[in-house]
């Protein structure tokens, strides 16, 4: 019986069952070590909305990692917070820009209305990146992965399921620290656009 309770909520709360409102604004091309970005965005979907921040640090020239913050609502007003990490799979390739490679791992954690969520969501993640003048760019990629969903409601129990994420991402450098980007992101069959504006340090 709990199960088929929890099967039941995750159907009358279906954004809360993916726990991946906020914007993400991923590209397969890493932050240099020690350097830091910021990106605060909006995103729109299925009967919910979302505001959140974004701060990253570049850790090696293989790894950054991401803190991610802010509102949701979504059957009820709430937050959403994650962690996430990039790791680059191989040298980027030159076809008159610069292709890169990346796997990425988000951990997200959503409470709105009556329930709690837990999201994670590993994923390879592919991105062309064309440099213009004064060293800025126009991008555009795609990521694919799992998405694995715990939802609790009042402490009554977990219940996980997996599925599929795919994503698409847009955009570009408006100057030599500022960029701003669109994505479109679908999970377990739920859409969701998002736009960002990153500054990078």
């Amino acid at each position: 019986m709990k199960r088929i309770y929890l099967l039941a909520l995750l159907g009358l709360f279906p954004t809360l069952s993916h726990a991946y409102s906020l914007p993400k604004a991923n590209t397969a091309q890493l932050l240099p070590p020690q350097h830091l970005s910021t990106e605060a965005g909006v995103a729109l979907g299925d009967d919910h909305w979302a505001l959140g921040a974004t701060g990253r640090l570049g850790v090696t020239e293989d790894i950054d990692i991401a803190l991610r913050a802010g509102l949701i609502y979504a059957d009820g007003g709430g937050f959403e917070a994650g962690l996430g990490g990039r790791y680059r799979l191989m040298p980027a390739t030159t076809i008159g820009g610069q292709l890169e490679y990346a796997a990425a791992l988000d951990l997200n954690f959503a409470y709105a209305g009556p329930a709690f969520t837990t999201g994670i969501d590993p994923k390879v993640l592919v991105s062309y990146h064309y440099t213009f003048a004064e060293e800025r760019q126009v991008f555009f990629g795609a990521g694919a992965g799992v998405a694995v969903t715990a939802i609790d409601k009042n402490g009554q129990g977990d219940d996980t399921r997996a599925g599929f994420i795919a994503s698409t991402i847009a955009g570009m450098d408006v100057s030599k620290r500022m960029r701003v980007s669109s994505e479109f992101a679908w999970r377990d069959s739920l859409l969701r656009f998002g736009a960002t504006v990153g500054y990078r340090f």
